[in-house]
């Protein structure tokens, strides 16, 4: 769990609110290495780092990947082995919470079957909606539902999704991702001020890559604001970022498109604060973290209803749009464009912080955990 790392940062946050409410929170990480050469065969029983994170103990555990069979034969194994020691030092936990059904919902099972401990998984992906797995891993996940002692989804349509077309058996609760602190505490003091009566900067922060839908979003850019001096932020970087520099380019935007990179947290919450609107231009997601700490920083925001955003957006805070059109996200960034100061920041960071905020989340938690050892 890095800080930095955003593909762990909705379990990094959530482990850190618990710890900060009272729980005694222990991180096991499994990250795969490929194997170069034979040099490398020590990393097959795994080789662990443990780390304080903020009170909580984190094992980051390195381990063989690439190899065909380890995963699914020697990998079981390998966190038996490392959860055997985490015992030795903290004893046997309560709960085990597993994040996302596959492969740590394997994992969960397992250990929950040899320790008799009741486990709770958590999905957060978008992998069911789109397709990716076979009908042997999707078979292998409805177990995994299905004996957890509690199911949890982070969105009301990827619940909706999981119980219709993965384990129609098991009814999903709804646990939403939490604030991250460093949003939730910022300083909301600066958020008028930082609000442009001429100038409007929209922001868009995410992985360049297909599913995001950022080629779409400088199209409807493109449509509604080349030539003026409206700007358009884009933050992050993945396979799809030279197609759309190019892009930007071919549409005429090239110079109102500003790329920048990867940034580091603090410099995101920064960019967040200082701009206007936020845009998210996403194909599918089973949440929005980006949207809700937009919302922290008191920006209204323009969204695909591409499934987690539902839970989020309403006529207070935004607008809606249909995933993949051109159209629709052009009128609604226009229409953003013209009335962004009718849109209340405090007003926005308040309900925001009361959805998402981080007693909001522990409470959800501590009644599954509750619900779970009764």
């Amino acid at each position: 769990m890095d800080p930095e790392d955003v593909t762990g940062c909705f379990f990094r946050e959530q482990a850190l609110l618990l710890a900060a409410s009272g729980y005694h929170i222990g991180v096991l990480v499994f990250k795969g290495v490929p194997i170069r050469s034979l040099r490398d065969c020590w990393l097959w029983p795994g080789r662990a780092r443990v780390v304080v994170d903020h009170e909580v103990a984190t094992w980051r555990v390195e381990h063989v990947s690439g190899v065909r069979g380890y995963e699914r034969i020697v990998m079981p194994h390998v966190v038996a082995s490392w959860f055997r020691r985490y015992i030795r030092l903290n004893g046997i936990p309560d709960v085990l919470h597993a994040h996302a059904a596959f492969p740590a919902g394997c994992y969960a099972r397992r250990l929950s079957r040899t320790f008799h401990i009741p486990y709770v998984v958590t999905e957060h992906g978008t992998a069911y909606q789109r397709g990716t797995f076979s009908q042997k891993c999707l078979q292998k996940v409805r177990g995994i539902f299905a004996d957890a002692n509690m199911s949890i989804a982070v969105s009301t349509d990827l619940a909706r999704f999981l119980n219709a077309n993965v384990c129609p058996e098991k009814e999903f609760c709804v646990i939403p991702n939490p604030l991250s602190s460093r949003f939730e505490h910022s300083d909301i003091a600066t958020i008028a001020g930082n609000r442009s009566e001429t100038r409007c900067t929209f922001l868009n922060v995410g992985l360049t890559t297909p599913k995001k839908g950022q080629g779409i979003l400088i199209q409807a850019f493109s449509k509604a604001f080349r030539g003026s001096d409206t700007r358009l932020c884009i933050i992050g970087d993945g396979v799809s970022l030279p197609d759309l520099q190019a892009l930007a380019s071919r549409e005429g935007v090239g110079d109102q498109v500003i790329f920048k990179g990867r940034l580091p947290n603090r410099q995101v919450l920064h960019e967040m604060q200082t701009c206007d609107v936020v845009v998210v231009s996403s194909l599918c997601e089973t949440f929005g973290v980006v949207l809700i700490e937009a919302l922290a920083c008191g920006k209204p925001v323009v969204s695909t209803a591409c499934g987690g955003p539902e839970d989020i957006v309403n006529s207070a805070n935004g607008y809606l749009v249909a995933p993949g059109s051109v159209d629709q996200l052009a009128q609604a960034m226009q229409r953003m464009h013209d009335d962004r100061h009718r849109f209340d920041p405090w007003r926005i960071r308040e309900d925001c912080v009361a959805r998402f905020g981080g007693q909001s989340v522990v409470r959800k938690l501590s009644q599954v955990y509750n619900a779970v050892l009764s």
